[in-house]
């Protein structure tokens, strides 16, 4: 079944109940990266094309993605012509761990919003496509670090999310294939809670003195939704 979701700048888009929809996750990576109007950048594991229309929608760059479950990149190509973006992006059905040629050092930047989870982690979706998106069974955190490498020129910025138990894990993707981490902030459902987010901006090729910003609340102490969460909805819905 399919839904219509609008999202702001007048850009409405599919979502399917077999594929991953758009989250909260993606909805603060697409806030925490950016991208200049000379810029090109990828999504890496695009889905339904949701990162790249938010970021198209709020900046004038153009934004390619690759998926590999073809029925998702069928439905990203048409979100994206939907929302008129045809000409400032493309969407490729294929896997990041075998980018093509023309997809190498070619990017200014790349996001991803990527499974969290080990395939031997906790329940894994019965639906196989959904079961890619929230486990690691096409591509775990070295290997997307990896097409990132592949696919960003020098200096060029990865923007991801990810869970902060596995920091670790992360650190070690990024230091493993030259990109150094330069921005962090940890996302709290409320100032009394636990980390569940941690969102990280990584340079190719570049020594980074990290800068580790003010974590983001979702809610306050008295459960109202922060003003800075707030905001951040209403530019990208």
């Amino acid at each position: 079944m399919t839904q219509t979701v609008k999202l702001a700048g007048g850009h409405e888009i599919l979502q399917d109940d077999r594929f991953f929809k758009l989250t909260q996750d993606s909805v603060l990576l697409s806030d925490f990266a950016h991208i200049s109007s000379d810029e090109r950048g990828l999504d890496l594991g695009a889905g339904a094309g949701c990162l790249g229309i938010m970021m198209m929608g709020r900046d004038m760059g153009a934004v390619d993605g690759i998926e590999i479950d073809l029925g998702a990149a069928t439905l990203a190509a048409e979100n994206y012509a939907r929302c008129g973006l045809q000409g400032r992006g493309r969407i490729v059905g294929g896997d990041f761990r075998a980018l093509p040629a023309d997809m190498t050092q070619r990017y200014d930047m790349c996001i991803s919003n990527p499974p969290y989870y080990s395939p031997r982690q906790g329940q894994i979706a019965l639906q196989p496509s959904l079961a890619t998106a929230r486990a690691a069974l096409n591509g775990d955190i070295s290997e997307l670090c990896r097409a990132a490498a592949r696919a960003l020129k020098t200096g060029g910025r990865l923007y991801l999310c990810y869970k902060p138990s596995a920091m670790h894990e992360l650190f070690v993707a990024l230091r493993d294939n030259l990109l150094a981490p330069k921005r962090l902030r940890l996302v709290h459902q409320s100032p009394k809670k636990r980390a569940g987010l941690v969102l990280v901006e990584a340079r190719r090729d570049r020594a980074c003195e990290l800068n580790v910003m003010p974590p983001l609340f979702i809610s306050d102490e008295a459960g109202a939704n922060t003003e800075e969460y707030r905001r951040i909805y209403k530019d990208f819905y």
